[in-house]
């Protein structure tokens, strides 16, 4: 089984996945399939946005022991992390841990259109530029398009405050 863990605001996080065969399946018995783990991470980081993760790498050979931790590495929306992979059991049971905090774009839209309809009292929906997750960063901007029933856009710009993905919007 893979677990996940995203250290984010805005992400769930210890999710419990179903195991992939080449993470049970081994080059030898006491040994983790390297290639085959590099090769499911991408699903288990982000199980709906798993295209996100891309050039996993992780060394070989991963000794196959309970909490034996390896270090592999990807990209997430082109931005490098590092994924911390905690043997679970000698069954070849993991955890994957993302080192960066991520932002779940998606997620902050909903926040902006449920403040921007709050604010002027009319329904608002809002879609954000860029990938649907990506690595959260203090003073990052994000483009935001919000549009009111009557079909008018207008663009704001959405710069991260903090770790918590607080934000602030100036009208672009």
């Amino acid at each position: 089984m893979i677990a996940r863990r995203r250290r984010s605001p805005l992400a769930a996080a210890a999710l419990a996945l179903g195991a992939a065969a080449a993470l049970v399946a081994c080059a030898e018995a006491d040994e983790i399939d390297a290639p085959g783990l590099a090769r499911d991470l991408p699903a288990a980081v982000l199980p709906e946005h798993p295209e996100l993760v891309t050039d996993v790498v992780c060394p070989q050979p991963i000794e196959r022991e309970a909490g034996v931790r390896t270090a592999c590495f990807a990209s997430i929306a082109g931005t490098a992390v590092e994924l911390s992979v905690v043997q679970l059991d000698d069954d070849g049971s993991v955890r994957v841990e993302v080192d960066r905090p991520l932002l779940d774009v998606e997620q902050l839209a909903a926040r902006i259109a449920e403040r921007l309809t709050n604010d002027v009292g009319v329904p608002t929906s809002v879609v954000c530029e860029g990938p649907a997750i990506r690595v959260l960063a203090v003073d990052d901007e994000i483009r935001c398009d919000a549009t009111d029933p009557d079909g008018r856009t207008r663009t704001f710009v959405a710069t991260i405050l903090d770790e918590s993905a607080a934000y602030e919007l100036r009208l672009e």
